[in-house]
């Protein structure tokens, strides 16, 4: 070898450790442009005793006033009983949305209607975001989808689904909250 193959040796091996490797590039503590954080989403089991979980059922007996059945054989003697439901929430997009339902038996429930809202937890308690009810009905069943929020930009939140019930013209009510919430960053 010459002198100058020694040199041009020496500079090429001198260039080839300089340029940074995939593995180098993958362990960079700088992120590229194209990277964007990823959201956190968090399933939590609901806490908050204020109401029921998942579904619960109501009905009036005797005073007018409504009433959460003790059993269900109680609910049976009473001239009707409706449950209200209400999903879990989720994150679809840049919304938290959630499902609610009411279904209600017997004679004189009539008329009913529900809304289903999205809350989110606050240090003072739950905050309503959005809401949307279904018209009044004498139908025995009725359902909303996806009630949603818009939570772009508000940061990290626990997110509930409430669905409160109507019935018999509004006289009596009842509430049930979500089984889960969900705790997300938008």
């Amino acid at each position: 070898m010459n002198g100058r193959s020694i040199v041009r040796a020496a500079a090429l091996a001198a260039v080839v450790t300089l340029l940074p490797t995939a593995a180098a590039h993958a362990a960079s503590p700088v992120p590229s442009a194209t990277t964007a954080p990823t959201p956190t989403t968090t399933i939590v089991p609901a806490t908050s005793t204020d109401l029921p979980k998942g579904h619960a059922n109501y009905t009036t007996q005797g005073s007018g006033q409504a009433v959460a059945p003790a059993s269900l054989a109680q609910a049976a003697a009473a001239s009707w009983v409706c449950t209200v439901y209400a999903s879990d929430p989720r994150k679809a997009g840049i919304f938290i949305d959630g499902d609610g339902s009411q279904f209600c038996s017997g004679a004189g429930y009539a008329p009913q209607r529900f809304t289903v809202s999205v809350q989110r937890s606050r240090w003072y308690g739950w905050q309503g975001m959005h809401s949307q009810s279904s018209s009044w009905s004498s139908s025995s069943f009725s359902e909303l989808y996806g009630v949603g929020y818009d939570c772009s930009g508000d940061g990290t939140y626990t997110y509930r689904i409430v669905t409160t019930g109507k019935a018999a013209g509004g006289t009596s009510t009842g509430s049930v909250q979500s089984l889960n919430y969900l705790r997300v960053s938008c």
